[in-house]
């Protein structure tokens, strides 16, 4: 989990192609970022457990080895790490600014910190007061 993306149904991201000299590699992006941190239910974080993206899905399955989906999920969370260390001042402020805002019902915060906390093991997640908080967990 790096980061809470709201909507991962196939309608709501796109897939970018990158041509490298004999091979081409493929990104996932989020488009829509319209219910970003309000829905309780974790696996619509999870854009592999959405019943419109089964066939993606079984693509990347089929046509990736699992070294290949490994190494993809660390140069992702390396563009991440980069992009928060660059801006960390402005993520700091908007993590912040989402903590002492309501973004979401009490019912669904109690409901993603809890399956956060079973998925991970981690208490701080527990202890969490609103969605900003979770996020700055992550």
């Amino acid at each position: 989990m790096i980061r809470l993306l709201g909507d991962m149904r196939s309608y709501n991201y796109v897939i970018v192609p990158t041509h490298d000299f004999d091979h081409v590699v493929y990104s996932i992006r989020a488009i829509d970022f319209d219910q970003q941190c309000y829905e309780g239910k974790f696996n619509v974080y999870r854009p592999q457990f959405f019943k419109e993206n089964f066939k993606m899905v079984d693509l990347v399955t089929e046509k990736f080895e699992k070294q290949s989906v490994n190494q993809y999920k660390l140069e992702e969370r390396s563009i991440v790490a980069k992009r928060m260390l660059s801006f960390k001042n402005r993520i700091d402020r908007l993590i912040q600014c989402m903590a002492s805002d309501t973004l979401s019902t009490p019912e669904h915060e109690t409901m993603l910190k809890t399956k956060i906390f079973e998925y991970t093991g981690d208490s701080r997640f527990k202890k969490s007061k609103n969605m900003g908080e979770i996020l700055k967990i992550l």
